[in-house]
């Protein structure tokens, strides 16, 4: 072995070199030593970050799409795809997605990586995915992390319920998933699954069943903090009682069955008027209780082109088309109000309106009790 110049490497020249790589390659791999850890602590503060917000009230679409950002910004990616299992197609379906089109909305279970490692339960790390399956179109390789999505089961505590798989392709900058990076996936999964728990309960706890609109024990929690909010800022602040007329005779004539469904065509045809800022809720049997943050005049306005427009509208029982109507009472926010007061108001408007001959709007200035500011 000889240098540039000519010189000729010595016995001893060699064995220094040798020590020197050797020194060199040590000190590589405490490098990497070191960088591990650091790398896992700093996507855990990511992680920590994520979790904040999976903590606050969600629907099940902004909870998918805050994991897939999460795991986008925590593993350098820009393919996360989110399944739930479709009992009904023993498949998983795509729940979402961050590619604008994915060639594959449901998967077979037996037939793919993320089939399989939804049937084992387990988290999968490959660092070659080949690009030619048929969940992707161009040529090449990919790196490939996914994890199972579980919820905790309420029937045994000690169970969980797997409900889908969380999919990660390929790093931005080519480089493959390294096991650090499936340790992180599996704890994104996990607060995923507890979020989307958190959001079936809250929905449960706030939704009414049939007709999909806020429970009457919701509406009220917030209708207690719009009133104190409206009066310490003197704003206006107006709530309507709905209720459908004849309702036992759709009953009687249909079966309870049948009314439930002009139930919920009602809920989605008035929530069809709602606008920003306004709320709505099941008040109770056919009933429906709406706050508006308007003055009096606007909310009989309101009122009466909702009466107005159902009166019009048709309503379906299977093919058979009816015309329903319906009776609304009218009440404004007063300086002395709290929540009974203010909803008793628009109650015994609406009561009168009934009296009157329904299919019409009262206002609480109609009645004998009238307060104002």
């Amino acid at each position: 072995m000889e240098s540039v110049s000519g010189y000729s490497f010595t016995d001893y020249d060699r064995s220094q070199l040798i020590k020197a790589a050797q020194q060199i390659s040590i000190a590589i791999d405490t490098l990497s030593f070191y960088q591990e850890p650091i790398q896992y602590y700093q996507k855990l503060i990511l992680l920590a970050k994520f979790s904040q917000e999976f903590s606050k009230p969600l629907n099940q679409e902004k909870i998918l799409q805050k994991a897939a950002n999460a795991a986008c910004s925590l593993f350098k990616s820009d393919h996360i795809s989110i399944f739930f299992y479709d009992e009904a197609s023993k498949s998983l379906k795509l729940a979402h997605s961050t590619k604008e089109k994915y060639s594959q909305e449901n998967i077979p279970l037996d037939k793919s990586l993320e089939g399989e490692a939804f049937l084992k339960k387990k988290p999968v790390l490959l660092s070659h995915f080949p690009k030619t399956s048929p969940n992707t179109k161009n040529s090449g390789d990919l790196s490939c992390i996914l994890c199972p999505i579980s919820i905790p089961s309420y029937i045994n505590k000690v169970s969980q319920k797997f409900i889908g798989i969380i999919s990660v392709k390929g790093k931005k900058d080519d480089l493959s998933f390294s096991s650090l990076d499936l340790k992180i996936l599996c704890f994104l999964a996990k607060q995923l699954g507890s979020a989307l728990a958190n959001a079936s309960l809250y929905e449960k706890a706030t939704i009414d069943s049939l007709t999909q609109l806020h429970s009457r024990g919701y509406f009220f929690q917030c209708l207690q903090e719009k009133i104190l909010l409206f009066q310490q800022e003197r704003k206006d602040l107006s709530l309507l009682m709905v209720d459908i007329d004849n309702f036992k005779k759709i009953n009687d004539t249909y079966t309870h069955t049948k009314g439930d469904a002009i139930l919920k065509q009602t809920g989605e045809f008035l929530k069809g008027l709602l606008a920003e800022g306004e709320l709505l809720g099941r008040y109770g049997g056919e009933e429906f209780i709406m706050l508006l943050p308007m003055s009096h005049e606007k909310a009989m306005e309101k009122a009466q082109k909702i009466q107005k427009s159902v009166q019009n509208c048709f309503f379906w029982i299977d093919t058979v088309a009816i015309k329903i109507t319906l009776s609304l009472g009218v009440s404004t926010l007063n300086k002395e109000d709290v929540c009974q007061s203010f909803v008793e108001r628009a109650d015994k408007a609406l009561y009168l309106a009934k009296e009157k001959g329904k299919n019409q709007v009262v206002s609480e200035q109609e009645i004998c009790f009238n307060l104002s500011y």
